[in-house]
């Protein structure tokens, strides 16, 4: 039998799932632009997708982040929170903060996505004052981090599932199940 939750999970569409994240987060840690930064293992890069950009309209354009040289590959391999009190003193390549710097921001935060130990991508903050973002706020982004990750891995994982719902309750709960026979006993 599924679990209420999976079969919520099922029917999700991912940009009304994003665009419950972004509200949630805003209403959780104020800022004026955040995104969610999932690893693309075919490029080995980010894939940055804003959740809330600086003038209110989430576009689907597409931003790829080098892991080396940026915040968010920081955050991703060493699953440690980043903050830049100020983005222009930034050590990281200016490439890799440019989406947000055209849009005002003047510092961040960003915390890895973490899913059974691993890092499956990052999310950040930014606001267009300097030093918006400390300890507390790395430490509250981390916490919402966590069921980010176990939410939108969840929805992926259910998605990748071909004709899932039409599976037998056997198959579904012992994959494998129905490529082999069975014997029918009295």
């Amino acid at each position: 039998m599924l679990h209420m939750n999976e079969t919520k999970l099922a029917n999700i569409d991912m940009l009304n799932l994003v665009r419950n994240t972004a509200a949630s987060l805003s209403e959780i840690l104020p800022n004026d632009t955040a995104t969610l930064d999932f690893y693309e293992p075919e490029t080995g890069a980010l894939v940055v997708q804003f959740l809330t950009p600086a003038d209110g309209e989430i576009r689907p354009r597409i931003v790829r982040l080098p892991l080396d040289g940026s915040p968010a590959g920081a955050a991703f391999r060493t699953l440690q929170p980043v903050l830049l009190e100020r983005m222009q003193d930034s050590p990281f390549a200016r490439e890799a903060v440019r989406h947000l710097t055209r849009l005002g921001m003047r510092s961040g935060c960003w915390v890895p996505l973490v899913h059974f130990g691993e890092a499956i991508g990052t999310m950040s903050v930014s606001s267009r004052r300097e030093a918006a973002f400390g300890p507390h706020e790395a430490e509250t982004l981390m916490a919402f981090a966590v069921w980010i990750a176990r939410t939108f891995n969840d929805a992926m994982t259910l998605r990748q599932v071909p004709d899932w719902r039409n599976m037998s309750k056997a198959e579904a709960q012992y994959p494998g199940v129905g490529s082999c026979s069975m014997v029918q006993l009295p």
